[in-house]
């Protein structure tokens, strides 16, 4: 959860701001992200452990890495490196609730994401798609991928966001303050765009 949140961070610290050129945001000023920086920055926040609990797994999940990130037509796309302990698999034999206990899992996944930002709530949802293709080759046990993924892919991820700190100016007697709030967030080709409305004040 804390990935996207020093996503934002990282876009305060960036000197090229421009007009946003993207259709209904032409009064927005507009934060550009590349994916280089943008892999730098989640990979500086890894590992990171994720909740794994549902229906037909139970126990935690660590993502340890995330690689080839790249974003394009609309879909951040990745490979996520995810490692498992004690990891418990449910199933029901004759009405019967059975637990498969595992070893310790490492594996390789495909995969997308899209984004929905919802500017009221200030919140940024992330629905991932998880291929499993890579892994059904692989000598690990179809039902593992198959929790896996319905784990994953059934669920929207919500991340609340801070509104970006306000610059400071001053000219002569008076300070120039220019706060901003997120209004959208959305991928573009090879580039995560933030969106923000500015509010200028002078005291």
């Amino acid at each position: 959860m804390r990935i996207l949140f020093l996503c934002i961070l990282a876009f305060c610290t960036m000197l090229s701001t421009s007009n946003a050129a993207v259709k209904g945001h032409e009064k927005q000023l507009t934060l550009r992200m590349p994916e280089a920086v943008l892999a730098k920055t989640i990979g500086n926040t890894l590992p990171l452990e994720i909740n794994a609990t549902s229906q037909r797994l139970q126990g935690s999940l660590t993502i340890l890495a995330i690689d080839q990130l790249h974003l394009n037509d609309g879909q951040l796309h990745c490979t996520l490196h995810l490692k498992g302990n004690q990891l418990q698999f449910v199933t029901k034999v004759a009405k019967h609730e059975i637990r498969l206990k595992t070893d310790t899992m490492d594996i390789h996944l495909d995969g997308t994401a899209t984004l929905r930002f919802d500017p009221k709530q200030q919140t940024l949802f992330i629905q991932p798609n998880i291929n499993n293709k890579r892994l059904k080759k692989s000598n690990k046990s179809p039902d593992i991928g198959q929790a896996l993924t319905s784990l994953i892919n059934t669920r929207e991820f919500p991340i609340t966001l801070q509104n970006v700190a306000p610059l400071v100016a001053r000219t002569g007697a008076k300070t120039l303050n220019i706060a901003t709030k997120i209004q959208d967030i959305k991928i573009d080709q090879g580039a995560l765009l933030l969106f923000l409305t500015p509010e200028i004040s002078t005291n």
